[in-house]
């Protein structure tokens, strides 16, 4: 018996698309499998996800099942192949994936196509449903525009110091419920909390005292979306976030798409006191080119790769806690990451001791050394090549001038032809011009390494030197320190591996680290 499972999804966009309820949606995929005689081994479902975001537990958790082997099923059923998704990219990738593990996507109530034709129709049929998609988003964006210069809350929270009051319309949807609206009023819990707020820091106080004594932010980087919120003012802002190539990016508040209604409910911050606390929010500002200094001094930052997700592990948490974390358990959550919490502290001791024992050992410099003797060498050898050619070159000029004078001199000053005294010209700015590049040959390597003898004192004093540098170093000067060796460090379960930007050998840019006892129980990760 031909083994299938089951696949039903509903958007976030329920109130703009009629769509069939879940149930009904598996109800239907499971009469439809029965009447092909198909045994149903599993069922998926997605509630509340939209279609354009193909990172949804269950439709991810039907792909790695897919990769099993033997795959469990040979079937995905779905009410429609919107269901699957909503643009043609995801569409026809998700298709692809299945069909290597010989999987086949059936759809309950769009034709089946078979051969060439099913070629052609299933990218046909990905584009009607994009298209759809693109329709509904641009009906519901109209919609909020209209309700945000209404003076009508869009959607998410308030900042601290207003509260969400439902308003009725006096219409009634199909079901006979009075369809209400949403606007922002005073909260009088938080209200005398955020102007006062506003005050502290157009008096000169620092966030984090305004953060202990207010409370209305958690933390210092929501400075600048909340006290740049003209919500204080009374106004409704709308359609200042939107989606550009697949992700959200944030508009300036003066671009023409962007709604703006004054006096759309009642502001809580003097205008005047609004305006002054904005100066000096743009004098706090970074100008181009300034350097802010870290918060936390998270050295690995920029170098660590989660292998499991593909992504970056960056520095996270607070005053009393720090943690390089997985960015997709940071964006996503636990439901979607089960990458653990390392250490900060834990784990850049363990990288450092590994440069220490693995990297900078005595024999690797002892290595580098001799390598870099050689290289001086070499290069002085060459140079010395350089400079006998350039020598030969300007004998060889220095004789066809010669001849040349020694013809111009057997005939009077006005009998001389300009053609002779330009060759002669030509001549002498070329012996000049080769000179200076013999000066410039020999300059550079007066300028490098005259000698160089490989000691064990040597040695033992570059080691002492790099010793002191990871060791002792400030954060800064650690963090670019460690960006001029490591390329990567990626993190894989319990075992990690380095990527240098130096060669270790001919034939490998790679040095594997793992059994050295990176347990996260041993480091208290």
């Amino acid at each position: 018996m031909t083994k299938c499972c089951l696949y039903a999804r509903v958007s976030t966009e329920m109130q703009a698309e009629d769509e069939t309820p879940i149930l009904s949606q598996i109800d239907a995929c499971r009469k439809f499998a029965q009447s092909k005689d198909w045994e149903v081994v599993n069922v998926y479902k997605d509630e509340g996800f939209t279609g354009r975001n193909t990172n949804r537990p269950g439709f991810l958790q039907m792909l790695a099942d897919a990769q099993r082997k033997p795959a469990p099923f040979e079937k995905v059923v779905v009410w429609k192949g919107s269901r699957i998704a909503r643009n043609v990219e995801d569409r026809m990738s998700c298709e692809a994936l299945l069909a290597r593990k010989g999987i086949e996507i059936v759809c309950v109530t769009e034709p089946a196509f078979e051969g060439a034709v099913r070629v052609l129709m299933v990218p046909v049929m990905a584009g009607v449903d994009a298209y759809q998609s693109a329709l509904i988003a641009e009906d519901t964006l109209r919609s909020m525009k209209m309700l945000a210069r209404q003076g009508y809350s869009t959607g998410g929270q308030p900042p601290r110091g207003y509260q969400v009051r439902r308003e009725p319309t006096g219409r009634h949807n199909k079901k006979g419920e009075e369809i209400c609206r949403v606007k922002w009023e005073p909260d009088p819990e938080w209200r005398d909390k955020a102007l006062r707020a506003f005050q502290m820091l157009a008096d000169g106080y620092g966030t984090d005292e305004i953060i202990e004594k207010m409370g209305v932010i958690r933390c210092k980087s929501h400075t600048c979306t909340y006290f740049r919120n003209p919500t204080f003012i009374g106004e409704r802002v709308f359609n200042v976030h939107r989606r550009v190539g697949g992700r959200v990016v944030k508009v300036p508040l003066d671009d023409p798409e962007v709604i703006r209604v004054p006096n759309a409910h009642e502001a809580i911050i003097p205008r005047e006191l609004f305006e002054r606390v904005q100066q000096i929010l743009d004098k706090r500002r970074p100008k181009p080119g300034q350097i802010r200094a870290s918060k936390h001094d998270f050295i690995l930052s920029g170098l660590l790769w989660c292998e499991k997700h593909d992504c970056s592990i960056t520095g996270t948490g607070n005053r009393e806690r720090r943690y390089y974390a997985c960015e997709t358990l940071r964006r996503h959550g636990r439901g979607n990451s089960d990458c653990p919490l390392l250490k900060k502290e834990a784990l850049e001791k363990f990288v450092l001791d590994v440069l220490k024992e693995e990297v900078f050992t005595t024999g690797r410099i002892a290595e580098a050394v001799k390598y870099l003797a050689d290289t001086v060498k070499d290069e002085d050898k060459r140079t010395q090549t350089e400079v006998n050619a350039l020598k030969v070159r300007i004998a060889k000029l220095q004789r066809e001038a010669d001849n040349l004078n020694r013809a111009l001199m057997s005939v009077t000053e006005d009998e001389r032809p300009k053609s002779t005294l330009k060759l002669v010209t030509d001549r002498e700015k070329a012996i000049s011009e080769l000179e200076k590049q013999i000066t410039n040959l020999k300059g550079q390597k007066q300028g490098g390494f005259k000698s160089l003898t490989l000691t064990d004192g040597l040695v033992q004093s570059i080691r002492a030197e790099t010793l002191a540098i990871l060791d002792n170093e400030s954060p800064d000067n650690l963090k670019r320190f460690l960006r001029s060796y490591i390329e990567r460090i990626t993190i894989s379960g319990n075992s990690v591996s380095f990527k240098f930007t130096f060669q270790e050998s001919p034939n490998s840019s790679q040095l594997m680290v793992a059994g050295v006892g990176f347990e996260p129980t041993a480091f208290g990760l």
